[in-house]
């Protein structure tokens, strides 16, 4: 009598079982057919089901994209805490630059909640009950922003202007740190949401087709620029009163409304992390899931030289975006850009930047990956060099002439992530999507620091505030200089870059491992590390202000 109820079933029927047998062998060749055509593939038939368009459980997750844009661009897209900071508190420079690295600092530890995400699930699910706790967080840093007592802005407003001869609270330029303290709490907690919703980016992508793989990926980064564009509108209409240095002499919104709106935001998203986003089940393992093996698998990984080329990839990256230290002032005192004009241009290139990326995705995605990346970052890098040097050269100084440049930044830096974002996915541990993309994001971030070190030893600050022709020159040298050093990370990357996603798991066979190489890099990782985090220490330490490597103009 057959054990298998299938074939027995099957034999009553009147099918001999040579042909049964036969069947399920033709079949079991073809699942590993599927496996061999997508190396990546996870199965989940509970995914299937659940992951559609006509439900909303694959729309919470990008939901959660676009609530994260409008929360943690609060802190990291400057125009969004200038207004408030710079205008209506009028800090100084030196002071402005701390609660910038205040928001670093608390973003930083990104990793650490990718560690605790992909060995500690909750209720048996590694992402949602963080990503609420993240929202809960963050709420609770806005909420008590609001108790804060609202101080009056540093300069009167007379006749609907703001008059600068007119000091009405000297105070007001020591009001802004515990407000630059509650907004870096909330950052850590939109942290810990992007971490985990970037894990389920990954998660979600490793079961499309191998094929048409991408499109979770570009729909996350589509509604986060949508997100994104959210925030500017509110930013540039809301805090456009002659108190902030805008226009609108009738408008009665304080930064305490904006930050409203931002606790609003963390409600929805912590309904919507808990209700309508899917996380997929953690999967029961025959080797466990305790802190040390996961540690033990993901040093295996880190050994692997695909791995540790990717590291580095995504540590040139932010030199992609590397600008001269005068930047600011190019764009403040000689394309004398508007706070409003500025806001609504940058809705305008998310938008774009948006429809790039369905482009991309839906005509370009299997194309050769170091082509598509270093086509764009080259049109970047000719646009920036055009729009420096007809600025800096009163050719054309126009606000609207400089957003050019704006918009080849927002076109660039969306595209490129969306190549390194599907290149995360591929080299990514079964069980360790949330660390191993918040370490690669990492690299990211702590290069992104050495970066900014280097602008302020290209040239002295002082030179930005004249407009002779030696001063231009001088600024001209430090653009082609970054230029050049930009051109020379497009090379590394041209040689590391993999080609498509199959040639990424080629290299890994052809490449194999090194247990050297992973030590160095963790070495370096962690020295970068602790170096960033000094720094942001000592931008914070007004007895450092002076220091030119940290921003100061030398004194």
């Amino acid at each position: 009598m057959n054990a298998d109820p299938l074939v027995a079933d099957l034999d009553k029927r009147g099918i001999p079982e040579e042909v049964i047998l036969l069947e399920n062998k033709i079949k079991a060749e073809r699942e590993i057919e599927r496996e061999n055509e997508n190396p990546n593939f996870v199965k989940c038939e509970e995914f299937n089901k659940q992951i559609t368009w006509s439900r909303p459980h694959r729309l919470g997750l990008f939901y959660d994209k676009f609530l994260e844009a409008f929360t943690f661009r609060t802190a990291f897209y400057r125009d969004a805490t200038y207004p408030f900071f710079g205008i209506y508190l009028n800090m100084p420079g030196h002071s402005y630059t701390t609660i910038y690295s205040i928001f670093q600092m608390f973003w930083s530890v990104k990793f650490f909640f990718g560690f605790l995400s992909d060995t500690k699930p909750i209720f048996g699910k590694a992402r949602i009950y963080y990503m609420a706790l993240g929202w809960v967080i963050a709420a609770t840093a806005f909420t008590s922003s609001l108790f804060i007592s609202y101080p009056e802005s540093y300069y009167a407003v007379d006749d609907c202007k703001l008059n600068k001869t007119h000091v009405q609270n000297e105070d007001a330029t020591s009001s802004g740190f515990i407000y630059a303290l509650a907004i870096g709490v909330a950052a850590m907690g939109v942290a810990m949401v992007d971490c985990c919703s970037d894990a389920m980016v990954v998660d979600y992508t490793k079961r499309e087709s191998y094929k048409l793989r991408g499109w979770t990926i570009a729909g996350s980064l589509v509604t986060q620029n949508v997100g994104a564009g959210a925030l500017y509108l509110l930013v540039g209409f809301g805090l456009n009163s002659p108190a902030f240095g805008g226009t609108f002499c009738g408008l009665l919104l304080t930064y305490r409304h904006i930050l409203m709106f931002y606790l609003a935001t963390c409600a929805i998203g912590i309904i919507n992390s808990l209700f309508f986003t899917y996380d997929i089940p953690v999967e029961k393992t025959s080797g466990g899931s305790s802190i040390k093996i996961k540690l033990k698998k993901f040093w295996i990984l880190m050994q692997d030289r695909v791995f540790q080329r990717c590291a580095v990839i995504f540590m040139l990256s932010p030199a992609l975006r590397l600008q001269s230290s005068g930047a600011v002032k190019i764009r403040k005192n000689w394309a004398e850009v508007q706070p409003l004009a500025g806001s609504v241009n940058a809705t305008w290139c998310a938008i774009l930047s948006a429809v790039a990326v369905g482009i991309y995705q839906r005509f370009f995605t299997n194309k050769n990956w170091v082509h598509s990346y270093i086509s764009i970052k080259v049109i970047f890098l000719s646009v920036t060099l055009l729009v420096d040097a007809a600025t800096i050269f009163d050719v054309i100084r126009s606000q609207y002439f400089f957003f050019l440049e704006d918009m080849a930044d927002g076109i660039h830096t969306l595209l490129g992530a969306c190549i390194l974002m599907q290149l995360a996915a591929e080299i990514s541990g079964r069980g360790l999507e949330a660390l191993t993309f918040s370490i690669s994001l990492s690299n990211w971030t702590i290069m992104s620091i050495t970066v900014r070190m280097i602008c302020n030893l290209i040239i002295g600050d002082e030179r930005y505030q004249r407009d002779a022709f030696e001063d231009r020159i001088m600024v001209f040298g430090s653009v082609v200089a970054i230029f050049l050093v930009n051109v020379l990370c497009l090379a590394v990357i041209f040689f590391l870059c993999p080609k498509q996603k199959q040639h990424l798991h080629d290299l890994k066979e052809q490449l194999g491992k090194s247990e050297i190489q992973a030590r160095i890099y963790f070495t370096c990782f962690v020295l970068l590390y602790l170096f960033s985090f000094l720094y942001l220490v000592l931008m914070m330490n007004k007895s450092y202000q002076c220091w030119i490597i940290l921003g100061g103009n030398g004194c």
